[in-house]
């Protein structure tokens, strides 16, 4: 079950050998981000030719806001920062909670969006840990031979209908705000 909440650091050196962040990026259209694991971490589950979404693993002392920046300039070569026209926020929606992701390890979930054209994300330059595959469905993604923890993120998720966009709120984004890790500390307010 994905919990709305956020553990303390101390809560998390308490139970868990790691914590990272799950991030799913969703289109315009409601699709996410599809993307194949070209490298190994047996401690997070991570095989090499499974599928998934876009995961990082934080570093000691670093808060879940600046792994999900940091994952998203590593995993595709984006900085928000920098590219903030095309990831977005949406304040009410983007933080889903956390879940247990694999044995030990601690998983927040954020959904970002993409506001630019589906095709430019392919052509973006990473560290190799991934491959971009494409845009697919959120309920398609299980027919894929998913990474352990985010077939079971993605299971929790949308058994409990977080990852339904209608086409209102998609078309609507004026509310929503440039991926940052000051926006993102702000919407962590809300749940501390």
């Amino acid at each position: 079950m994905v919990e709305r909440k956020i553990s303390s650091s101390q809560e998390i050196k308490e139970k868990y050998q790691k914590s990272g962040i799950v991030i799913f990026i969703m289109s315009q259209e409601g699709e996410i981000l599809l993307v194949k694991e070209n490298t190994a971490n047996p401690t997070t589950g991570r095989e090499i030719g499974n599928y998934g979404v876009i995961c990082e693993t934080s570093n000691e002392n670093e808060d879940w806001e600046t792994t999900t920046i940091r994952g998203l300039k590593e995993e595709l070569g984006i900085d928000p920062g920098i590219e903030n026209n095309y990831l977005k926020i949406d304040p009410k929606n983007c933080f889903l909670g956390e879940s247990l992701f694999v044995d030990g390890v601690l998983a927040r979930v954020v959904v970002t969006r993409w506001m630019g054209d589906k095709e430019k994300i392919s052509s973006l330059t990473n560290d190799g840990e991934i491959s971009i595959v494409g845009w697919e469905k959120p309920e398609n993604l299980l027919s894929y031979p998913l990474r352990v923890g985010v077939k079971k993120v993605l299971e929790e998720c949308l058994q409990e209908g977080l990852l339904k966009t209608n086409s209102q709120t998609i078309n609507n984004n004026e509310s929503f705000l440039s991926l940052s890790v000051n926006n993102l500390k702000q919407i962590a307010q809300d749940f501390s």
